[in-house]
């Protein structure tokens, strides 16, 4: 979900331009997951999910690191030259 989130609908039945908007700013998918400590990666196996690419190309590969309770997961896309991450803190 893009972050700062975008303006809510101005009406209670969106347009075409906010439909549009609205299915570019969130990335949905679900699945399972396997982590291999040796390298470092987490795999999230995806079953389904808002991109029909990440259903054709299941096994997304993501570089993780633990610092203290907090679970950071990185995103990169080299041909593209962009970096991401999201960090997950442990409540307890």
């Amino acid at each position: 979900m893009r972050n700062p989130p975008i303006a809510p609908f101005a009406a209670a039945t969106p347009s075409e331009a906010e439909l549009r908007e609205a299915n570019r700013a969130y990335l949905a998918y679900f699945g399972t997951y396997r982590v291999d400590k040796a390298k470092g990666v987490l795999h999230h196996v995806i079953e389904g999910a808002t991109n029909p690419s990440y259903v054709a190309n299941p096994d997304q590969v993501r570089p993780y690191r633990l610092q203290g309770d907090t679970l950071i997961i990185e995103i990169r896309d080299p041909k593209a030259g962009t970096y991401q991450y999201r960090e997950l803190q442990r409540v307890r």
